[in-house]
Formats: structure tokens, sequence, C-alpha cells
């Protein structure tokens, strides 16, 4: 009788528990809710700009520029596919050999489904899938370095020392996180191809990710971008395709090559153009020895040493490259994007004149890729 009146008093009381905590509980769910439903991401567009600059008028002579860009880009393609220029050949310093499958399968995984990686682990990872780059070098614009402070309003670009920074990355595809490793280099101009050349200007950047299978971390897409965020180009492999049905009144997919099926662990190669530092074509790395490039975190250029002893980012309190501006921001400001053709910090690349879209976006790939084996 004794233990029934102890069992009843304690449900009892878990009962009280239950009615005291109800309230609270439903009310933090109602908000939670309310919070999810009224959150937004603030983007890298001004709505403003775009309101004043007409916007919904301007957009298609802006579209129709870029769609011309993409055909001469795809002829630059085709062309170097069938007869390649000279090039220098840069390769990551040799490291130790890791198996990328094998170090998948081993590690623990968090909450999201990510591997758990240590420090050192992750330093690995990026240098087994640092790419080798030929580029097309013509003058000193072409070889690309170690960024510095020197007396100019700009950082410079000690070529010298032929570096590629480096960062980590996730996206989303479904309900999966996927790992990514990223990859700039900084060359110290885009030349001028002309008097009137409004894309040139001091520094340039080519940024490079690849995205790895959540199985085995084999590569199955690589994308690129300019830093100043331009230029957004798709190199899926085959078991990665574009969706159907795509819109065709803003920037969506531009994929003019593939990449050939890469096992876990194996390098790509990125072919680079003079001047203006387009990737015009990409395959597998055959292991051929080249100028060797250092790999170097790339949040260090948020604390670079300046001359005078003390630290400064790279970057301005609005993420932008003092002295990277190009005259171009003066016609282009009417898409909405804060000094186009400047270089920016990593999170503030927004990709596209027409529409909106930024490399970072969580679901960049899952909107615009089908990638049957994650369906």
């Amino acid at each position: 009788i004794g233990d029934a009146a102890d069992a009843t008093a304690a449900q009892n009381r878990m009962q009280d528990c239950v009615e005291t905590w109800r309230g609270p509980l439903q009310r933090d769910a109602a908000l939670r809710s309310a919070l999810l439903a009224h959150a937004e991401v603030p983007d890298r567009y001004a709505t403003w700009q775009r309101t004043v600059g007409l916007y919904p008028i301007v957009r298609w002579p802006f579209h129709a520029g870029v769609q011309a860009w993409e055909r001469e880009h795809a002829l630059q393609v085709a062309r170097w596919a069938a007869s390649p220029p000279p090039t220098q050949r840069y390769v990551p310093a040799t490291g130790p050999a890791i198996d990328i499958a094998g170090l998948w399968r081993q590690r623990p995984r968090d909450a999201l489904g990510l591997p758990q990686f240590t420090a050192a682990e992750t330093a690995a990872l990026l240098a087994a899938y640092a790419p080798a780059f030929e580029i097309e070098t013509l003058g000193e614009y072409d070889r690309f370095g170690t960024l510095a402070w020197g007396v100019s309003i700009a950082p410079a670009v000690d070529t010298r020392s032929p570096v590629v920074y480096q960062r980590v990355a996730f996206m989303r595809y479904r309900d999966q996180l996927m790992l990514q490793l990223v990859y700039s280099l900084w060359f110290p101009e885009r030349p001028p191809r002309s008097r009137f050349d409004l894309l040139a200007g001091a520094l340039d950047a080519v940024v490079l990710r690849i995205t790895l299978a959540p199985d085995d971390g084999r590569p199955l897409l690589v994308d690129t971008v300019h830093g100043c965020g331009c230029y957004h180009l798709f190199m899926p492999t085959g078991e990665v395709r574009l969706r159907d049905n795509p819109p065709t009144d803003i920037e969506w997919a531009y994929a003019p090559m593939t990449l050939p099926a890469l096992r876990a662990g194996e390098r790509v190669v990125v072919r680079i153009n003079s001047a203006s530092h387009d990737v015009v074509g990409s395959a597998r790395d055959d292991g051929a020895t080249g100028k060797p490039y250092g790999m170097r975190d790339e949040n260090q250029l948020r604390h670079l040493t300046a001359p005078q002893g003390d630290s400064r980012s790279v970057y301005g309190p609005d993420a932008l490259v003092a002295g990277s501006e190009r005259p171009e921001r003066f016609l282009y400001w009417p898409m909405g994007i804060a000094s186009a053709g400047a270089m920016r910090q990593w999170g503030h690349h927004a990709t596209a004149f027409v529409g909106r879209r930024h490399f970072d976006d969580a679901d960049l790939i899952e909107k615009r890729f089908v990638i049957p084996a994650l369906e």
C-alpha cells in the first residue's frame, strides 16, 4: 500500500511539473516558429539602388551583356580544349599522403552529420585536394602571390612567394550538410586591355571551391568566382546534373565544362587565361611537376602586419578591399551591388547582376543541381 501511495504521489508531482512547464514550453515553441517565419538573412544587394536605378527596366540590357560574356567565355573554353597556349604550372608543396576515404569512414559525426576532423586532419584534407594551376602567363599580372601591406592604400601582391589561401565551408543538399574546400589566388592587378577598360584595376582574385561527397569525400562539383563576385561558373562531374526548366530571366547556373569522375583524394587541374584570369579549363591532375606554392589560412588576411608594426585587415568595415575599385561601379550601380568589381571578403560575394545570388548561399547548389545519389 505504501509503495502504491508513493507511486501515486510521484505521478501527481510529475503531472504538476508538466502543467507548470506546459505554458512556457508552448510559448517558446510559438516564439521559435514566429522567429523562423520572420527571420531574414541580410544580403549584399541594395534594394534602394535598384529602385532608383530603374532595375526592372535596365536589367534586360545587363542580362544581354551577361549572356554575351557567357557565349564568348564558352568559345574560350573550346579554344583551350582544342589548342591550349603555353602555361606556367603551379602545384602545392608536397604534403603527407593520406587515405581520404578511410579517414572519412573512421570519423565520428556531429548532430548535423558532418565528419569531425581534427585541425591536423582538416589541414591534410586541404593539402590533399589543393588544385594544380596552369596559368597563361604574359606578364607579372598573371603571377599570383602573397598579400602584404606596403605604402599603397591597397595591399600589394608579392609574386616571389606564390601562395594559395584556403578555408573550409559547408553547403546543404536535402537533409545533408556537405563539406567544401575553398582556395583563393591573388594577382597584382587586372590590366587594362584598352584605354577605356572599365574592368581593369589593382588586385584580382580567383576563388575556387570543391564540394565533396558525404560518403567518402570524393569531389562532386567545383565552382569558381572572381574576388569581386563576378564570373560565377560551375564545373560538375557526371554525378551532378543541372535541374530541368531553370528560370531564363535571371542569372542561374552557367556550367560551360564538366569535370571527369574523381576518386577520393584525386586532385583537379584548373586552367586560367591571361589578364582577365578567367577559368577556361579543368582536368584530372596527372601528377606532373610544377612550381610549388604554399598554403595559408585565409583568416590571416584579416590581420596582416602593417609597415608601422601593427596589423590591419585587408578588408574595410564594408567588407571591400580599398584601392581595388573599378570604373565599372559607375555603370553597374543600378544592379544594387556595392562597388561592383572591387575585391571583397568571404560572405559578401553577390554573384549575379540580374537576380539575387550569393556565393555562400547554403542552398545554392541544391536549387540548381540534382545529385541523384543523394535524392
